[in-house]
């Protein structure tokens, strides 16, 4: 009888063992056209490294399980003066489906002239996370010339997104379904035709679009955009180039919109339309322009200075009387229009 009791005790010990993953992948590659994929669907801990120089390589990420860490690097760093750097064309997509994610990918280049050596161009970027407690998903596509893409969408709670890009016509898209998730998004862009948009579904969100070419004269056609649903969300869209259109929409109540859209441009265009109540928006812009929004308790304050400028003003509850709604129009220069209509 001893004997079998001692037996049991055994197999109940082992049977109650906890096994953990920490599984790793790294990889580094020199030279063009190479293609990596990287699976890891075994559970916890997963880490995978990757490293691609040059062009037109390809790679892609999936990963399934808890605490997971992606890290693509097509980045080129290895010349000085980047005259012969010619990193671009670089493909990658990281997916991820669990808990505390962070995934990087790293497009970039890295010379002293980037403006006169690098060539690298047509990089794109996807990052897709499900399900995930306090993400964080981050692309960069810096130096690059030509129209580079950048994608990052994230469905889950607390998640977190930057995207980075300067130089080149560049195109990034960001969505999160959720709550208090955080996006950015900044451009520093020296040539024409630069999108950004932002997608928000939830509450209590934050997101912030910032086009600063530096130089106002070297980019123009610029635009940006951000959705949010629901309520105590915040957006920001900062625009300092010729022609720029910003596009704020935000669904729901105690919201929070502002534009910036600095003197001495010219042509741009703001629009912010805003359903609900306690909602406050902010326009400040060197030419052209206008707000749209309904709800009750809104607060709308316009601020133009330049020439020609239009301001738009309508305050709405789907044909219901409004109450105690306040807006502000401040104009300084010449020629300018200002139309309010609350009703």
């Amino acid at each position: 009888m001893k004997i079998k009791s001692l037996v049991l005790a055994i197999s109940t010990v082992l049977c109650t063992t906890t096994v953990w993953a920490d599984n790793t992948v790294t990889t580094n590659t020199a030279g063009n056209y190479n293609t990596l994929t990287a699976s890891q669907q075994g559970g916890d801990g997963n880490t995978t490294s990757i490293t691609q120089s040059s062009d037109n390589n390809q790679s892609t990420t999936s990963q399934s399980g808890n605490w997971n860490s992606a890290y693509v690097n097509q980045h080129n760093n290895n010349n000085y003066y980047g005259w012969y750097s010619n990193n671009g064309s670089g493909l990658t997509y990281i997916s991820q489906v669990g808990d505390n994610n962070s995934a990087t990918i790293d497009q970039s280049n890295d010379a002293y002239y980037a403006s006169l050596g690098n060539l690298g161009y047509q990089s794109n970027a996807t990052i897709n996370q499900q399900s995930s407690y306090n993400s964080i998903a981050n692309i960069y596509q810096t130096n690059q010339l030509g129209r580079n893409t950048a994608i990052i969408n994230q469905t889950g709670l607390a998640n977190t997104a930057y995207i980075n890009q300067s130089l080149g016509s560049n195109n990034a898209t960001l969505s999160q379904s959720g709550n208090n998730n955080y996006a950015s998004i900044n451009q520093t862009p020296w040539w024409s035709s630069n999108t950004a948009s932002i997608s928000q579904d939830g509450s209590n969100n934050s997101a912030s679009i910032n086009q600063d070419t530096g130089i106002y004269y070297l980019s123009s056609g610029n635009t940006a955009s951000i959705t949010q649903t629901n309520s105590n969300n915040q957006a920001t869209i900062n625009q300092t180039s010729n022609q720029s259109t910003a596009t704020i929409s935000q669904s729901g109540s105690s919201d929070v919109a502002s534009i910036s859209q600095p003197s001495g441009q010219n042509n741009s265009n703001a629009s912010v339309t805003q359903s609900g109540y306690s909602d406050t928006t902010t326009i400040a812009q060197g030419n052209g322009g206008g707000y749209g929004g309904y709800g009750w308790y809104d607060s709308i304050t316009v601020s133009q200075t330049g020439d020609s400028n239009s301001a738009t003003i309508n305050q709405n509850v789907y044909g219901s009387t409004n109450y105690h709604d306040a807006a502000n129009v401040t104009q300084s220069g010449y020629g300018n229009t200002a139309t309010i209509t609350q009703q």
